[in-house]
């Protein structure tokens, strides 16, 4: 369950990441063509600043959660995750400041994502790793699988988002790029599919058909590479153009922010599941102990049982050895009866006593001058 919650807190970041470095991008790209941010939310309809404020309270939460739970998570090199995550959103600051000031830089903001997405690919290998394949139920083992196919379709998703981006802004033909991030994505989504139960499957389909086709877009258009400003390689605005870039762009935020709803869905139903898994080996374990002590109370009074039933003829013995030690010899025979041990016991004490009697007879006989008894015969 540890596993599961800690996966979940990792894919949690996805969609806010790739979103924010889509909003960074889209607004270094505005500033570098000399275009006034509010005109360009004028002409697209966009307003990417408004898309980076909203997101930004959304990543640091998520990677606050992500070091105050798992911030002790060590790993492959024995740096913990806490102190890697500090490190990354002092980076984080400088990248939104450069943003806020009109100065961002697009290589130091991929360069950030890069860093982020390593750092929690190996914390993940890391914790899971812990949990090899004596340690997982085989019921359970498939929501390893799945949460790591998950991760792959997330990635994608962001992949794709970045290469539409760069379609948008650089000058180029971007058409195979695009083709193929988006075949990763849906090779990704198919393989994910393939291992979730059907209505579960269902509902990913719904949430996968959001993800919009921007290659109509890219093969009815070109992009020109024009000079702006000094600066070779950048697109001309085109307003027009910018507009439909700007709503496929925009697709793709909220396709990301889908699939993120959807993903916390999931984890919370994995969740649910492996606690319910955990309740119910705890419940068995349980019974388990309740059945083993029930048989262990058997067993106990059956002991009793049988060391009373040996006790009692043996305490009778040798009751009767004391009786017959002070003389006592108008004594009836003992029952016979127990284990044969017990039986031959028995006889032989009544043997004795009756030998006893036989010499008290014979004895008092002598002394009283019968020596006509038949006693003495």
């Amino acid at each position: 369950r540890d596993l599961v919650e800690f996966e979940h807190r990792v894919a949690a970041t996805a969609a806010p990441v790739f979103i924010e470095y889509l909003a960074h991008i889209g607004l270094a790209t505005i500033d570098t063509m000399g275009v006034d941010r509010s005109l360009a939310t004028e002409l697209t309809g966009i307003d990417y600043e408004q898309v980076y404020r909203d997101n930004v309270a959304e990543l640091d939460r998520v990677l606050d959660q992500l070091a105050a739970v798992d911030g002790d998570v060590a790993l492959d090199d024995g740096r913990l995750l806490g102190a890697e995550l500090a490190s990354l959103e002092s980076k984080l600051t400088l990248v939104r400041s450069a943003t806020e000031n009109r100065s961002g830089d697009a290589t130091v903001v991929g360069h950030f994502v890069v860093d982020l997405e390593s750092v929690l690919s190996r914390a993940l290998r890391s914790a899971r790793s812990v949990y090899d394949s004596g340690t997982v139920a085989t019921d359970l083992k498939r929501f390893r699988a799945e949460s790591t196919s998950l991760t792959w379709v997330l990635q994608t998703a962001g992949d794709a988002a970045q290469t539409l981006l760069s379609s948008v802004i650089e000058a180029g033909t971007h058409e195979l790029a695009v083709a193929q991030a988006n075949a990763a994505h849906d090779q990704a989504v198919a393989q994910f599919a393939g291992l979730l139960p059907e209505r579960t499957r269902t509902t990913l389909r719904l949430v996968t058909r959001a993800a919009p086709d921007a290659l109509p877009f890219l093969v009815s258009t070109s992009v020109r590479t024009s000079r702006v400003d000094g600066v070779d390689g950048v697109v001309a605005f085109d307003p027009v153009r910018a507009r439909t870039a700007s709503t496929l762009v925009l697709d793709e935020v909220d396709y990301l922010g889908y699939l993120g709803s959807w993903a916390d869905t999931y984890y919370d139903d994995v969740t649910s599941t492996v606690a319910g898994r955990a309740d119910d080996a705890r419940r068995s374990l349980e019974h388990t102990m309740f059945a083993l002590l029930a048989m262990v109370i058997a067993v106990l009074v059956l002991v009793l049982v049988n060391a009373r039933s040996m006790l009692r003829p043996l305490l009778r013995l040798g009751r009767r050895a004391a009786a017959i030690g002070r003389g006592e010899l108008a004594l009836d025979p003992l029952p016979v009866r127990g284990p044969s041990v017990l039986r031959s016991l028995t006889r032989t004490m009544n043997a004795m006593h009756e030998t006893l009697q036989q010499v008290d007879r014979q004895a008092q006989a002598l002394a009283a001058g019968r020596l006509d008894d038949p006693c003495l015969d």
